[in-house]
């Protein structure tokens, strides 16, 4: 009988909305890419020689306009966990975007899980995503999704003056668990049809006086056949225990276009600060590529995209932690090298 009343309300919720669905226009999209990958060497001797296939995102999503002004977003994403081991065994799954947002002329508000302000603007710039994340998320300064209230928008002539601010509980995809908000924002200026830059900031208010502050600075250059980026991010953490310290990356990016359907892409990230209360146990922003993050490192990619087809990508590439010596003394830890051959594809 429980189970005739759950299906009667499904098929009632169902025809309640058919009105809203028929009159609004959705668009269904996916986006898919994963890598085969060979570990040549890294500072867990466990991964030396591993090697093998896997989904690193695999996401449907669902963009309905109810009308001119408001309009939705459901994102459903799977996912390889990215660790070596058989716990989770199996591919993840779990909602990425839930939104609805109102928007008028060039002003937005936007309720629900959506994209952080620190990834809003640089991931595009940076527009490989499919090989890497952006420094920030890497470093373990914060990730793409947050659930909260935002604001965004364009103001001055040509839309030349943008902004984006927030209000979210600060933990990503989990649900709220100890009451305590990040706020965050950014201003980006257009000085010319190619170049740009963007000042961001946030603060994260969290339990046993652990508060977060970031800061960073971003210049971009974006044109139809190349684009290259420059930025300075620094986090400063409060210790339960008192006094704070300071973990900063500078890194920088250029992708051009060498012939019709070949790419050239290649990144440097310097990790000036060893973080202190490091765990080897839960490495912050790798799962794919597992770091040590008690010295300093400096992070190298490099990679060649093939288009195959419009939307179909194949990207040979390696990837490559050179760590300093520990600041403590003792040997150096073993880099990080992982060859890979990246395939992508959307629709």
């Amino acid at each position: 009988m429980r189970v005739r009343r759950t299906i009667l309300a499904v098929c009632l919720s169902a025809l309640a909305l058919t009105p809203v669905l028929a009159s609004a226009e959705g668009k269904f999209s996916a986006w898919v890419f994963g890598d085969y990958y060979y570990f040549a060497d890294n500072h867990d001797s466990v991964l030396v020689d591993q090697n093998g296939f896997w989904f690193r995102i695999v996401n449907l999503t669902w963009d309905e306009e109810f009308d001119d002004e408001l309009s939705a977003r459901l994102k459903i994403e799977s996912a390889s966990p990215g660790s070596f081991t058989n716990s989770p065994a199996s591919m993840l799954t779990y909602m990425k975007d839930v939104w609805i947002k109102w928007s008028r002329s060039d002003q937005a508000v936007i309720l629900g899980l959506s994209t952080t302000v620190s990834h809003s603007y640089t991931e595009d710039i940076w527009g490989y995503r499919h090989l890497e994340k952006i420094p920030f998320e890497m470093a373990g300064f914060g990730g793409s999704r947050d659930v909260g209230l935002a604001v965004t928008g364009a103001v001055l002539a040509e839309n030349r003056l943008g902004y984006h601010i927030m209000l979210a509980n600060g933990n990503g995809l989990l649900n709220e668990q100890d009451g305590e908000k990040r706020i965050s924002g950014s201003l980006r200026y257009q000085l010319s049809g190619t170049l740009s830059v963007e000042m961001y900031g946030d603060f994260e208010d969290r339990p046993d006086n652990s508060d977060r502050v970031t800061f960073r600075g971003f210049a971009g250059y974006r044109a139809e056949k190349a684009r290259a980026g420059v930025e300075y991010v620094q986090q400063t953490r409060d210790q339960p225990s008192g006094g704070s310290y300071d973990l900063r990356v500078v890194s920088g990016f250029v992708t051009g276009k060498v012939a019709e359907k070949v790419w050239l892409v290649a990144r440097v990230d310097r990790h000036l600060d060893a973080d202190p209360n490091y765990s080897a146990a839960s490495p912050p922003g790798r799962p794919y590529f597992p770091w040590d993050a008690s010295v300093t490192s400096t992070f190298v990619l490099a990679g060649m995209e093939l288009v195959a087809r419009e939307n179909v990508t194949f990207t040979p590439n390696v990837e490559a932690t050179v760590y300093d010596a520990p600041d403590g003394g003792g040997p150096d830890p073993a880099d990080d090298i992982v060859a890979r051959v990246t395939f992508m594809f959307k629709y």
